[in-house]
């Protein structure tokens, strides 16, 4: 359940604290570099998991079980 609040949370303070609690002295975006897309990329993954295991607990348990 913490994969999820951070799912959740994180956009909020995306737009709360901008660019910089991606990577200090980050301005814009564009200035993304490797750092940047395995944050993106550890998020998604992260996502992708938290979404799986809430179906998994909450939607449908008996057919996880399987």
């Amino acid at each position: 359940l913490d994969t999820i609040f951070f799912v959740g949370t994180l956009p909020f303070l995306f737009m709360l604290f901008g660019t910089n609690m991606i990577r200090p002295n980050m301005e814009r975006l564009s200035d993304f570099d490797g750092w940047g897309f395995t944050f993106i990329g550890a998020y998604i993954l992260m996502a992708v998991y938290g979404a799986l295991f809430y179906y998994g607990l909450f939607i449908s348990p008996n057919q996880m079980k399987r």
